[in-house]
């Protein structure tokens, strides 16, 4: 019986982990639904990869991108038997017969260093060296490797359509293969005798980039609940040396291990099952926000191919906005919420309410949970709608982060375990305030579900009812940011036990 080959994902990811790959490979019935954005990723891939393909019959692009005339095959398959398998998004051809010309579409965007020139992701470089040790072994010579991308200088006109020969950009990337040839020749004959091989023998106690979400290690130890994994920025070099102790518990750490301050403080809280909580330095920084208090939150989707009015690949489209208003201390709280009919006017809908809603005099504080992310909202609908650049800078002006009160010194509790998500935060000081009765409970639910709304894919029947369970999730975000406000203003503790 011949065996099953390798293919170019299994081989991929066998450079990142062996032994998960073999899992994966040998137990497919085990692995997870792909996540709602993984799930937009794979129907991205797809887009990309079609409108490559018309991309390259458009007469005069093959002759522009390779300099010579000839044929490209697309995503055709090579196959040494037993051994490996790679299907090749385009292979050209030339006219006279030479090497061939391998080229491998990403629905990523292009970067570009100091001196304009392309700075390929590694994956992809490897992505592309296997594929030519692949193709070699078949007795096809490869010539010139190259990468066909997403340009992020491109921006979407509904009035002259979607411009192929604008949105994708073309880099050869041989230098960059071609030095990783030596290796592919190495390791590529491993991984095939690895994953064709027998069961690895069980997780080695070794730290990787997967960290806490290794299925292999899953497969074979049993993780505390508040593992080694949770420490806040614990680099692969602490891991690795706590592992080497055999140590997968927080709460075992030693007091002799060398931690950060932050880390100590954390696995203190932890072993202890106390609460620290800086209740004076909580006071003095909430002083510093002024009111009226502006509680908001954004949920977004990004796609690669844009068809939204002066957007570009990947830019974050604000589908939907909920924003609570509190005017003093304990004041009363008026809600207001935006949530888009449908992409054909981009953002502009939602930035005319919010203008409404938040007026540009109106001072006082726009808080948020995660400033980075919001901020850079505002700064990208600033870019494509240049009439409220004014406006969306002046609210940049005024945010501030209600995370920076629960993931710095001012308070910890073991079960935030490490992280200031507000999906852990809340729960742990705030436990009758949940998520659990929404149907949407996340923001990837949530970002995927309104993608699928606003491209028709969900029945007219279900619409209404979609809405009202979107407008339910954003309006939580920001009533969870006013509860931990109030927390925040009310707790007078100091460091105190919480079991």
């Amino acid at each position: 019986m011949i065996a099953k080959p390798i293919t170019k994902t299994q081989f991929l990811s066998y450079v990142d982990c062996p032994e998960e790959t073999w899992y994966a490979r040998n137990e497919p019935s085990l692995t997870q639904t792909p996540s709602p954005l993984l799930q937009l990723a794979f129907e991205d891939g797809r887009q990309v990869d079609q409108l490559a393909m018309e991309y390259l019959n458009i007469p005069g692009v093959v002759e522009r991108l390779f300099g010579q005339a000839g044929r490209v095959s697309l995503q055709e398959s090579f196959v040494v038997e037993g051994k490996y398998k790679v299907i090749s998004d385009v292979v050209f051809y030339p006219a006279d017969g030479g090497p061939v010309t391998l080229v491998e579409v990403k629905g990523t965007t292009a970067k570009y260093n100091k001196q304009d020139e392309l700075k390929p992701e590694g994956q992809h470089i490897t992505d592309l060296a296997f594929q030519q040790f692949v193709l070699e072994a078949k007795g096809i010579k490869v010539a010139r490797t190259g990468l066909l991308l997403l340009s992020k200088e491109y921006r979407f006109s509904p009035t002259r359509g979607l411009d192929l020969e604008e949105l994708f950009v073309y880099g050869e990337v041989t230098p960059h293969t071609d030095e990783l040839h030596a290796d592919i020749f190495q390791l590529a004959p491993e991984a095939l005798a690895f994953l064709q091989g027998p069961e690895p023998s069980a997780w080695n106690y070794t730290a990787c980039a997967n960290k806490g979400a290794c299925a292999w290690m899953h497969r074979t130890v049993e993780l505390p609940n508040y593992s080694i994994f949770n420490l806040s920025r614990a680099n692969r070099k602490l891991l690795q040396g706590l592992l080497d102790n055999r140590i997968l518990d927080v709460r075992d750490i030693p007091e002799s291990f060398m931690l950060s301050k932050t880390m100590k403080r954390q696995v203190t809280v932890a072993q202890q099952g106390i609460r620290s909580c800086d209740q004076p330095a909580i006071d003095a920084e909430l002083a510093k926000h002024p009111y009226p208090h502006f509680f908001l939150d954004y949920e977004t989707v990004s796609v690669a191919v844009p068809d939204v009015q002066g957007m570009w690949p990947y830019q974050r489209l604000a589908f939907q906005y909920s924003l609570h208003i509190q005017h003093e201390p304990g004041g009363p709280l008026q809600h207001r919420e935006c949530l888009l009919e449908d992409r054909s006017q981009g953002m502009l809908p939602l930035l005319e309410q919010l203008q409404q809603d938040i007026p540009h005099d109106a001072g006082g504080t726009v808080i948020v949970w995660s400033k980075g992310f919001e901020k850079s909202v505002n700064s990208d609908m600033a870019e494509t709608y240049p009439q409220f650049s004014a406006y969306l800078y002046g609210l940049n002006d005024r945010v501030w982060d209600l995370m920076e009160i629960y993931k710095g010194d001012l308070v910890e509790d073991p079960k935030f375990y490490g992280s200031a998500s507000i999906k852990k935060v809340l729960p742990a000081l705030v436990p009758e305030f949940s998520y659990s009765d929404l149907a949407i409970g996340e923001g990837e639910t949530a970002s995927y579900t309104w993608h699928l709304l606003s491209t028709g894919q969900i029945p007219t029947g279900k619409v209404a009812q979609v809405r009202k369970e979107l407008l339910e999730y954003c309006e939580q975000d920001t009533m969870a940011m006013v509860v931990l406000m109030d927390w925040a203003r009310r707790d007078t503790s100091a460091t105190h036990s919480v079991k």
